[in-house]
């Protein structure tokens, strides 16, 4: 899970903490996505690109499609390629997540 905070200042600054975040899956405990920890203040319409990686047993893998989300798209935007861009004062957590490995409901 990633934060970004925008505080509400002149500059208009955001703060983008991106923790080590492992989320296991629900198909299985051996897999799990995980994204790299960093700290990063952005201005709004700055941007970071994010790199999140499928793990099995702690190992990467390839093949899976991973989304990369945000909980307010009015402070944060995020594409399809983990890019984000500061758009907003606040606070969004930004999270990944492969979908193949979602149980369906």
């Amino acid at each position: 899970m990633t934060g970004l905070r925008v505080p509400s200042t002149a500059a208009a600054a955001a703060a983008l903490i991106v923790a080590a975040c492992s989320l296991p899956s629900d198909v299985s405990d051996e897999f799990s996505v995980e994204l790299p920890e960093v700290d990063v203040i952005l201005t709004i319409g700055d941007t970071i690109r994010l790199f999140p990686t499928v793990l099995r047993n702690g190992t990467p893998v390839s093949g899976f499609d991973v989304q990369v989300l945000t909980s307010d798209p009015a402070v944060a935007l995020v594409d399809d390629g983990g890019l984000v861009r500061g758009v907003g004062v606040g606070f969004a957590e930004v999270t990944a997540l492969a979908p193949e490995l979602q149980n369906a409901e």
